[in-house]
């Protein structure tokens, strides 16, 4: 119910219940951890943490595995998790595209710090596909398929008020930034593409029509084609761009779904589950 599967992108993602735990042991039955991405790390502080269902945000397993080795660092954290019964479900795409999902959030989040909250009036129980707010609209990038979102603002922003919020919203030191043609830091911000993790086939259709991108990564050409196209390109690495998500907004609304009484189930972030890149 939170990232139903019509909105994954099923032409090449993997998501759902991907690996099923055979006769789980029954302590481990009432907790769920989530992470952003498989390792044996992860896997092992499960275990320790006695963990019965990982929600791992990126797929573990697609169609070109055609077999588990465990001299595979990716194959060996999958046969780990396999042996100790930890069922893994993964949202990806699904989970980007939904209603009030992550691109949803990286908008919301960031014009929070943007804007004053009478100004802002925001609603985080909007369950509509497109909705309004006093200060911008957001729509789908792809509507067909779901994919990334659109801001319109009625209220201008200086790219450098915006990058500051970033920082606020992803809990991130630096911002890369490639200005576009013609762009300065105090350049008037007032449409903005969104895409969470690799943005640029997704905002690409956005090309030369929008003030800026935001995203976590991109190669080098699609960042020079923004650019070029007088639009300004921001990103804050792949994993910082999803991550907060999974503590700030996931994890309680599992809480919520699952309905237990208080204690009885525990869905847990894992410390394991580290930012791959940092700025030294």
């Amino acid at each position: 119910r939170i990232a139903p599967r019509h909105f994954a992108d099923l032409k090449w993602d993997n998501i759902g219940l991907l690996v099923d735990s055979v006769d789980p042991p029954a302590h481990t039955q009432s907790r769920v951890a989530l992470s952003l991405d498989l390792t044996s790390a992860v896997v092992e502080e499960c275990v320790a943490k006695q963990i019965g269902v990982l929600v791992c945000y990126h797929p573990v397993i697609f169609p070109s595995v055609t077999s588990l080795r465990a001299n595979n660092p990716k194959q060996r954290a999958l046969l780990l998790a396999i042996r100790n019964g930890i069922a893994i479900i993964s949202p990806h795409t699904a989970l980007d595209n939904c209603p009030d999902g992550i691109n949803s959030w990286i908008v919301k989040g960031v014009y929070k710090h943007c804007c004053t909250k009478s100004t802002m009036c925001y609603d985080d129980d909007i369950a509509d596909v497109h909705h309004s707010d006093p200060v911008f609209s957001l729509s789908y990038v792809d509507r067909e398929n779901f994919q990334g979102a659109k801001v319109q603002s009625t209220v201008k922003i200086a790219l450098c008020e915006l990058i500051e919020a970033m920082k606020k919203h992803f809990k991130v030191q630096h911002v890369r930034c490639s200005l576009g043609v013609g762009h300065t830091l105090s350049h008037s911000i007032t449409t903005i593409g969104v895409c969470a993790g690799s943005g640029a086939s997704v905002l690409r259709p956005l090309v030369g029509s929008i003030d800026c991108v935001i995203s976590g990564e991109m190669g080098h050409h699609d960042i020079l084609h923004f650019q070029q196209s007088r639009t300004t390109v921001l990103l804050v690495e792949h994993g910082p761009s999803e991550r907060g998500f999974l503590s700030e907004v996931l994890r309680p609304r599992l809480l919520a779904e699952l309905r237990a009484p208080e204690g009885e189930v525990q869905v847990l972030t894992l410390e394991s589950d580290l930012t791959l890149l940092t700025y030294e």
